[in-house]
């Protein structure tokens, strides 16, 4: 026995622009098709509005009328006919590396050398995490044992060594990391739905050094690089490169004995120097 085709109600019959393209609106409310050209004697597009996807468009590939409208109409019955649709395939890690290194431009914009970076961090993640893990089962443990494996440098799976790093390194890796998801969360698939629905590392607490080792110098160094400085003020035959090295040395001076940074240190004004006292506010 032949099964019964679903009636498609005419929301709007066929009528033509001043511009001479034609449209048509099928469908009831909340389930609608509107048919219609973008160009006078050209091509029918079909365009909908899907709850939980939004708006889709699509090329009919046909400037017929009749034609144009029996797509139209066999599609709202693919969505309005109960069937199960094939599972869809789960997004790994690695295919939205593959797909970030691709399609983002951000990551196209950077450098080579930050690329290369990039893709030495996340060749350690896919490893330490699985290529073929779920980005949507991604879990805060899951870092966490990555960050255990990444400090240690022993146990990977395919039993290489890596130096032993500290909390930086591994923020570094997982600032990576998180910015490939954000990416993702912001990308749309054909069919109108996120290419990752939400982002599975909210709340992840990148790590940070507690004891953050800066370099030093020796004090023989610091009256060797002073004593340079001096030489060179000297020898110049200019008032301003002779006032650029004797800058160079009360900059010195400053940071040996106050141990404040550069940036501080370039900050100052005459303002800030009391003789009196004296001090430096």
């Amino acid at each position: 026995m032949a099964r019964r085709r679903l009636a498609i109600p005419t929301r709007t019959a066929w009528h033509q622009s001043p511009s001479g393209c034609w449209s048509l609106s099928l469908g009831e409310r909340g389930c609608r098709v509107r048919v219609t050209q973008k160009v006078k004697g050209g091509d029918f597009f079909r365009e909908t509005w899907l709850p939980g996807h939004g708006r889709t468009q699509a090329s009919l590939k046909t400037p017929s009328r009749v034609v144009a409208r029996q797509l139209a109409e066999e599609f709202l019955r693919s969505l309005t006919t109960p069937h199960t649709a094939p599972p869809e395939a789960s997004l790994t890690l690695g295919a939205l590396w593959s797909l970030y290194r691709r399609e983002s431009t951000q990551y196209r914009q950077n450098t080579p050398r930050t690329q290369k970076e990039k893709d030495a961090r996340m060749t350690l993640l896919l490893l330490g995490l699985g290529a073929q893990s779920r980005v949507d089962r991604l879990t805060i443990s899951d870092c966490e044992r990555y960050a255990e494996l990444r400090r240690r440098g022993t146990g990977w799976p395919d039993q290489r060594i890596t130096p032993a790093v500290r909390a930086r390194t591994v923020g570094h890796d997982f600032q990576t990391l998180r910015a490939v998801i954000r990416w993702a969360c912001t990308v749309r698939k054909p069919d109108g739905a996120w290419l990752v629905q939400e982002n599975p590392l909210r709340g992840l607490r990148v790590p940070k050094e507690s004891n953050v080792r800066r370099p030093l110098a020796t004090h023989d160094r610091f009256l060797a690089v002073r004593a340079a400085a001096q030489q060179l003020a000297a020898t110049v035959n200019t008032e301003h490169e002779r006032v650029k090295w004797a800058r160079l040395e009360l900059a010195l001076l400053l940071a040996e004995a106050t141990g404040r940074r550069v940036g501080a240190i370039r900050g100052l004004r005459w303002a800030d120097f009391d003789m009196k006292v004296p001090s430096i506010t």
